[in-house]
């Protein structure tokens, strides 16, 4: 357990108290282990509002923050040590040891969790509790919580998790620069080696974040080659990757647990058809008029509209869309090819929560994702087949500032010749 992490959960907690009602109880459960088969799990990720406050990274795990006006309590529920769990897993912690490690106020065995509830919260106290999780709702119920005194504690974190910390932008960055340096060895080394699968190409990715000290990825990866680049959250990374196509690579890994999450497309070639270019030149071209208009006091979804505009002019430009501009956007006809946001917040989560796109106000030590793209669909007969088949999307990580934006992944190459010499290995 780093120092850091703790004591970046404490100010966490100090933050969200600060901003709670004056008399309040907050309730979390953290994630548990969830069985693959017989006696195998998948590997443990902590729920991330729990890690944001406390830090703990393991499961069967309770947190009561308690706010009396002024005061306040922060008590966590646990089993101990477990003997079987240290002969098999070698880790845990007793009750001493978290309380004096992870700076708790209070810490009890997990059993005593309803009794100690049943005496410490009256009945008339505001409780907040996450309203996606069974486990709370069932707490509430065999206490005998009047519906009108619970509220969502989401409500509440997602204001503070949206703004990140000096300490979180640092381990953001990490997540992005690992992630940066693992993306430019797959594409340097895609005709190396060569890659001539597309798990081989998500294989490669994970080994060199995971060389670099990366305790995970953040998400999935993909690696879809051709067509499959136009699948946007494909995963299946069966397929083979032919010598005409394109790869898309959508992968970041976590940093203590904070995600990066970068795309990138390159020609397995090394040259970009006339087609991959003229889409390629397209979202690029979006991409950078985006991220120069993100600054304070933006909408996301004003940005969004300007890589709506951009993307429907080239569509229109390319004769893809055969309408006017403004028939395209009226009737929306831009969304067989751009069918998503713009981009996300990122922290914890690789999409952190954040209001939608019409309530998101850019602020200083934000950090989100700007991602436009175009896919072109192989059923998508009304268009050119010179087209059909290939998907760009350019993605990169930008923090905020308090005047404009920096992009955090600015070191991964993204215009046509830095990246076609990658992909040639020079």
């Amino acid at each position: 357990m780093h120092k850091d992490t703790v004591l970046s959960a404490k100010s966490n907690r100090q933050r969200l108290l600060s901003t709670l009602p004056s008399s309040c109880t907050l309730i979390l459960f953290s994630a548990e282990k969830k069985q693959r088969n017989h006696d195998v799990y998948f590997p443990f990720r902590q729920e991330s509002n729990f890690f944001w406050l406390t830090g703990w990274e393991e499961g069967q795990a309770v947190m009561v923050l308690q706010k009396n006006n002024t005061e306040s309590v922060c008590t966590l529920f646990h089993p101990g040590l477990d003997p079987r769990v240290l002969l098999w897993e070698g880790r845990g912690y007793d009750h001493k040891q978290s309380k004096d490690v992870f700076m708790l106020d209070n810490v009890y065995a997990d059993t005593e969790l309803k009794g100690w509830l049943k005496k410490h919260i009256r009945p008339s106290t505001p409780i907040l509790l996450s309203s996606g999780d069974p486990r709370a709702t069932t707490l509430a119920q065999e206490l005998g919580w009047p519906s009108e005194i619970i509220s969502d504690c989401a409500n509440w974190i997602m204001p503070l998790r949206l703004l990140k910390t000096k300490q979180e932008q640092q381990w953001i960055q990490q997540a992005v620069d690992i992630s940066v340096e693992a993306q430019q060895q797959v594409i340097a080394q895609s005709r190396q080696l060569p890659l001539k699968q597309e798990y081989q190409v998500a294989a490669l990715f994970q080994y060199h974040c995971q060389l670099s000290g990366a305790n995970g990825l953040a998400y999935p990866t993909i690696a879809a080659a051709g067509a499959n680049a136009c699948v946007l959250h494909y995963t299946h990374n069966q397929d083979e990757v032919g010598p005409k196509d394109c790869i898309l690579l959508d992968a970041g890994c976590e940093w203590n647990n904070y995600a990066a999450d970068l795309t990138r497309v390159w020609p397995v070639s090394g040259k970009f058809s006339a087609e991959q270019k003229a889409l390629y030149e397209a979202v690029l071209a979006t991409q950078k008029q985006c991220i120069d208009q993100a600054k304070p006091g933006v909408m996301m979804a004003d940005l969004h509209t300007i890589a709506r505009d951009l993307l429907t002019q080239y569509l229109c430009d390319l004769k893809i869309i055969r309408t006017s501009v403004t028939e395209a956007i009226e009737k929306r006809l831009y969304t067989d090819f751009f069918p998503h946001g713009l981009g996300h917040a990122l922290g914890l989560d690789v999409h952190d929560p954040s209001p939608e796109s019409k309530q998101w106000v850019l602020a200083a030590d934000q950090v989100l994702t700007i991602e436009p793209g175009l896919y072109i669909p192989t059923h998508a007969t009304q268009v050119d087949e010179r087209f059909r088949g290939i998907g760009i999307r350019i993605e990169d990580n930008i923090r905020v500032t308090k005047t404009g934006c920096e992009v955090m992944s600015a070191q991964l190459p993204k215009e046509i010749s830095a990246i076609e010499a990658l992909a040639q290995g020079e």
